[in-house]
């Protein structure tokens, strides 16, 4: 049973409202792209727009890919239906010249426009876009190469570094984060060094006192926390050298934490009171603040030191000329804000600008998109554009943004969120849900609505509902279940083989009673194992289709692969040769093995056939090892034994990764 689509008028106004820019909040499942589409095929059908003039952004490749099916999908439905001949001409038109239409991610659509005017842009007419992998390779060998160049001209800087008592090895993650946020002006201004050496002493001579009141003993059950950090400051400071700051630092850190003493392993429990009152009133009043200001005293070294590392960074692309995403954006960005007659001129090139998953983007969007839409030509200030009637559609999901480590940002989609009703445009919410039941988002909804705001913050969504479009009748439809597994299961790999039993046992359960395997989805907190979860559903007969990110080592299929090729790699592994015999590759039973063994046979690549086997074991067996040989052999016409050696090693590096 259905409902009535509560949100019905907000997926007409999306479809018919051409010139209405619109922000919409579209929960998950709730065809948002459905109504993008709709959206699209719309603005060709009233000759509102030609097909190239209009783009579409998408978060990732595969989204673009997915976009381009269904947007050519409902144009070819659309010419079908229309009766009207403008409308089918216009159709017609759209579908011929659909390559002309852009939809793509962010990063491709600021390349194209930076490939089409560079002299503005101040870029060599040559650049080359780096991948995420690739950029982070730059990253490191400009690192290399700028540590290499410290050590032979100013090995000094190391020595700032150390007084700070960090290591270099340290600051590279750091420098991996610096890189993502080139455009963020960081402090640089020196501080004056704080004096720590009276604190120190009078610390230490509090804990000299204090250590009076502990055993000399260790207790039965060990020292405490408190007890632990008392012995082992009064042990190291015998050992380091005072005048360097970074030495005492180390022993102000042990306890920099919550330190509780357990009372009945101190000479006297008030006395264990006393001194862990006293020790934490001094840190925090006293040692804290220094802490503090040392703090503030090294920030800005290390940051010059990240800082002269990136400039080698950039001065390495720039020497290659290479953009890595960040820096397509910005140049982006700077082209359309400096630019007004480039601005113009894409404007006029690409009229409408639809852009999917924003709430996933980063903050640089929100200025190419209010550049690329504005009415004042002249503008720079982003929040003072105002987009062109029609002239933009955004589709978010604010409780999906998880991005923050890309630079995706809430309160930035809040703002964005804010302009748009600003400069006269409106915000749809889409809660109906087309994928699950009642009965599953009735429980989401109580967990959600738990955990988020009624009114959105500057740091988190607000709650809406997901209105689910199928009723849960009772037979197909189930909603959630919850399989425990029993608390004899210890060992993590013992809990997800029982977990994924119980698991195919229900899905086979349900199916047998009428519901279809794609009426199921299988969620797991983790990657690992989720080839065990798939096999389990496999052997009862149920296809599976795996979403997300997997070890290829943990699928059969490819376990089965590679030990067929470390087979023909080594032909004296006969193990290895009977596994790929029982494998998916020839599927010979055990039975059919012991027959080949007891009439003589060897398990090798090169064995010949046993005159004592049967007829019909003598042909499957010769077809095996015609196929092997042939495999094995250099002259192969499909691949050699380098191509193998390449597969072969593949398992082991994703395993390690």
């Amino acid at each position: 049973m259905t409902k009535k689509v509560i949100d019905q008028s907000a997926r007409v106004q999306i479809k018919t409202e051409l010139q209405t820019n619109f922000l919409v909040e579209a929960g998950a499942g709730s065809g948002k792209t459905t109504s993008m589409v709709d959206r699209m095929v719309n603005l060709i059908l009233t000759g509102t727009a030609e097909i190239n003039e209009i783009v579409a952004i998408t978060f990732t490749r595969k989204a673009a890919d997915e976009l381009k099916v269904r947007f050519q999908s409902k144009l070819e439905e659309a010419w079908k239906q229309e009766s009207d001949p403008d409308g089918e001409f216009r159709l017609s038109v759209a579908l011929q010249n659909i390559e002309r239409c852009f939809l793509g991610t962010v990063h491709s659509f600021c390349a194209k426009l930076l490939r089409e005017r560079p002299i503005e842009a101040n870029l060599d007419l040559t650049f080359k876009e780096l991948e995420e992998s690739e950029d982070m390779d730059l990253l490191e060998e400009s690192w290399q190469r700028h540590l290499q160049f410290l050590m032979d001209e100013n090995p000094n800087r190391f020595d700032e570094i150390d007084e700070c008592g960090i290591s270099v090895d340290q600051i590279f993650p750091w420098l991996q984060q610096l890189k993502e946020y080139s455009d963020v002006e960081w402090m640089t201004e020196t501080v004056p060094k704080p004096d720590m050496k009276a604190v120190y002493e009078t610390f230490m001579k509090l804990l000299q006192e204090a250590k009076k009141s502990i055993p000399d003993e260790e207790p039965l059950r060990g020292y405490d926390s408190l007890q632990k950090a008392i012995i082992s400051s009064i042990q190291k400071n015998r050992f380091i050298d005072t005048s360097k700051e970074r030495n005492i630092l180390s022993i102000f850190e042990l306890f920099n934490k919550s330190l509780k003493p357990t009372l009945n392993r101190w000479h006297d429990k008030e006395e264990a009171k006393f001194y862990e009152e006293k020790i934490t009133t001094f840190f925090d009043l006293s040692v804290k603040p220094l802490i503090q200001a040392w703090k503030q005293y090294c920030h800005p070294k290390i940051v010059c030191f990240i800082l002269d590392a990136l400039a080698a960074y950039e001065a390495l692309k720039k020497e290659r000329s290479l953009l890595n995403f960040q820096d397509l954006m910005m140049h982006t960005s700077q082209l359309l804000k400096q630019n007004p007659e480039v601005r113009g001129y894409f404007q006029e090139k690409y009229r409408f600008l639809l852009v999917d998953e924003y709430q996933d983007t980063d903050p640089l969007q929100a200025e190419i998109m209010f550049y690329l839409t504005s009415e004042d030509l002249l503008e720079q200030n982003w929040i003072n554009c105002k987009p062109r009637a029609g002239s933009l559609f955004v589709v978010g999901d604010p409780k999906q943004a998880i991005y923050r480590f890309r630079r995706a940002d809430i309160d930035t989609y809040n703002r964005v969120k804010q302009l748009m009703v600003e400069h006269g445009g409106q915000v749809l919410q889409l809660m109906t849900n087309f994928r699950s039941v009642n009965t599953v988002t009735e429980e989401l909804n109580t967990v959600f609505q738990k955990h988020l705001p009624e009114v959105e913050t500057v740091y988190q969504a607000a709650f809406r509902p997901l209105v689910a479009h199928k009723n849960d009748e009772g037979g197909k439809f189930t909603g959630i279940k919850v399989l425990a597994v029993p608390a004899e299961y210890k060992k993590k790999e013992e809990v997800i083989l029982k977990d994924a039993e119980n698991i195919a046992n229900v899905i086979q359960q349900l199916i047998s009673k009428g519901s279809k395997a794609r009426d199921f989805m299988v969620l797991t907190r983790y990657n690992d194992g989720i080839g065990v979860y798939s096999k389990a559903i496999e052997d009862r007969g149920i296809p599976v289709s795996i979403a997300g990110e997997v070890v290829l080592g943990e699928i059969r299929e490819f376990q089965d692969l590679w030990i067929l090729l470390k087979t023909f790699l080594d032909s004296t592994d006969e193990v290895g040769f009977v596994a790929v015999l029982r494998g998916i590759f020839f599927g010979v039973s055990d039975q059919e093995l012991y027959e080949w063994k007891q009439a003589g046979g060897r398990f090798s690549i090169y064995a010949e056939i046993p005159a004592d086997l049967t007829a019909v074991a003598k042909e499957k067996f010769s077809k095996i090892f015609s196929i092997a040989i042939r495999i094995k052999t250099p002259q192969y016409p499909y691949c050699s034994m380098n191509s193998f050696i390449q597969i072969s090693i593949l398992p082991s590096i994703v395993q390690k990764k």
